[in-house]
């Protein structure tokens, strides 16, 4: 008797994956260093293997499960890359000045006229910035 081919083999879990590797990449993406989309991609890796796994077995069609294994490895990338990297990217300008020494105080914001119609120009120069600083950390 002739055995049956599935070709459906994997599908599943594919699909699972293919979920999962959806979800962990928009959590990826739209949340700040999301370990929910870690586990997600961790999940959709694994079913995605899995699900490779029993198509092969089977003669089935990969191209589903082979998308959603790229898909929820690119999403454990992001997210993994937003863990380390993140970080070092956010600038505290109240921390330390360009010479490398810290001042231990923040620079206060100085309010700089950038509204043509009342006199001013639509940009700022660093002198403009440092002048109104000046002005208003003497009282004028």
């Amino acid at each position: 008797m002739k055995e049956k081919l599935r070709y459906s083999a994997g599908f599943g879990l594919g699909i699972a994956g293919l979920v999962l590797g959806v979800l962990s990449l928009f959590l990826g993406f739209f949340s700040d260093k999301s370990v929910m989309g870690i586990i997600f991609a961790i999940f959709g890796i694994t079913f995605s293997s899995i699900a490779w796994a029993q198509a092969k077995q089977a003669h089935a069609k990969t191209s589903l499960i082979l998308f959603s294994f790229i898909l929820s490895v690119a999403a454990f990338g992001v997210i993994v890359t937003q863990f380390t990297n993140w970080e070092p990217l956010k600038v505290n300008p109240g921390q330390q000045e360009p010479g490398g020494e810290s001042s231990g105080e923040s620079i206060p914001d100085a309010e700089v006229n950038m509204n043509p119609d009342k006199g001013g120009n639509d940009t700022a120069s660093w002198e403009d910035i440092l002048e109104a600083y000046e002005k208003e950390s003497s009282g004028e």
